[in-house]
């Protein structure tokens, strides 16, 4: 084959065009994490940035390519509590306040209003956790059911074991000394409730699932996981689960 002259265009293979993109995407895949509730980052093989389904809005049914997008079955924001907010907006005004004693100029009730927004955006970031259910249409039977976690984490249903709701009363045993380590872990101070998933995945290191949810029951009985507790299954119960079921 004769090398191109100058300023011939060069048609390339669709095969060879396809092979180049595939092996610069091999190259992301293996590049995931996620950030836990702590702000350290962990590996996990559920946990990759790449997912090509994403969330998509649950009343489309196909997306510009013809494919099947994915169902919205469970969703909650984990807003922050209301006199949070109320905090929120008296500390702005408080600050306006010291403001109107520096520029005597500017009426005191503009600068306490002035800055409310800016308690209204803090609030909004706070609460910006988006914890998501979304099912497979053309999967039967629930099997398709994947658990997604503010867009930067998700697990398939076929990785969970089994689940289970801790209540308030239990989350300080579930967080102090019967967490392990290598779980992962997404909570909040201002939810108590946490939704436990324990992962049967030989592949993954990730022992479960520790994620804050006010409606931890609703959450895993949208994701169509086996629950259990630790008086019905002490024999195989996770340190998590055990420390759980001892506070309850």
């Amino acid at each position: 084959m004769r090398p191109p002259r100058h300023g011939q265009a060069v048609v390339e293979a669709p095969e060879a065009h396809r092979s180049r993109r595939g092996a610069g995407k091999a190259g992301w895949r293996g590049a995931g994490g996620v950030v836990t509730a702590g702000g350290d980052s962990r590996m996990s093989r559920h946990s990759r940035p790449d997912y090509p389904g994403g969330v998509s809005n649950a009343s489309q049914s196909t997306d510009t390519a013809g494919r099947p997008v994915r169902k919205v079955v469970y969703s909650e924001r984990l807003w922050i509590p209301l006199w949070w907010w109320l905090i929120g907006a008296a500390v702005a005004a408080l600050i306006g306040y010291e403001l109107h004693l520096a520029f005597t100029s500017v009426p005191a009730w503009v600068l306490m209003v002035a800055l409310q927004p800016i308690s209204i955006a803090v609030g909004a970031w706070l609460s910006r956790s988006l914890l998501t259910v979304t099912d497979d249409p053309a999967a039967a039977d629930g099997t398709g059911r994947e658990f997604h976690i503010a867009g930067r984490a998700h697990l398939p249903l076929s990785a969970a074991a089994r689940a289970m709701a801790v209540p308030r009363s239990a989350k300080r045993a579930a967080m102090g000394r019967q967490l392990d380590p290598a779980a992962f872990v997404f909570q909040r101070p201002w939810v108590g409730p946490l939704a436990l998933i324990v992962l049967d995945d030989p592949d993954d290191p990730t022992p479960y699932w520790l994620v804050s949810s006010r409606r931890p029951r609703r959450l895993l009985d949208a994701l169509g996981a086996p629950q259990t507790s630790i008086q019905g299954d002490p024999a195989h119960a996770s340190p998590a689960e055990k420390g759980a079921g001892a506070a309850e």
